[in-house]
């Protein structure tokens, strides 16, 4: 049903009519469809740095590492972030 829905054109309330493949030919053309791809893009590319970097820093701070102190500190002595 959602595909079918997809190819009507709606007002908000009540079926305008059918226009087939507009609606997506117009998604193509809108910019916010390329950002939004690119965003996600961007997230993919970085993640495996957000989920590595806690694992390394996890490690050197509950292990007994050389420098584990300094890590540590550096974590739980931060200054807080304005609000």
């Amino acid at each position: 049903m959602g595909c079918y829905d997809s190819l009507l054109s709606w007002d908000g309330t009540t079926l305008v009519g059918y226009v087939g493949l507009a609606n997506y030919e117009r998604m193509l053309h809108d910019e916010a469809l390329h950002e939004t791809f690119t965003n996600a893009f961007k997230v993919v590319l970085t993640l495996p740095v957000w989920v590595l970097l806690p694992l390394i820093l996890a490690f050197l701070i509950f292990q007994r590492t050389p420098g584990w102190g300094f890590f540590r500190a550096v974590y739980f002595c931060r200054i807080p972030y304005p609000l």
